[in-house]
């Protein structure tokens, strides 16, 4: 039986492509089950970092977390 520190919780991430100086552009929305929102933005960062080298560095992504 798990902890009640330790029960996953669901987040939203919130995953946006810019070019230069343009506005943002809304790429995704996915949803992950974690412990924090520390880990949740640490599973964003990785999408996030895997988008750029597909793109090979054209586009900035950036992940808002949200509960």
């Amino acid at each position: 039986m798990t902890k009640k520190s330790e029960e996953m919780k669901i987040y939203s991430l919130f995953i946006t492509r810019q070019l230069g100086a343009t506005a943002p552009l809304l790429v995704r929305i996915s949803t992950v089950s974690a412990k924090s929102a520390d880990e949740a933005k640490a599973v964003g960062a990785e999408i996030c970092r895997r988008a750029e080298a597909k793109d090979n560095g054209r586009y900035v992504y950036k992940c808002k977390v949200l509960q």
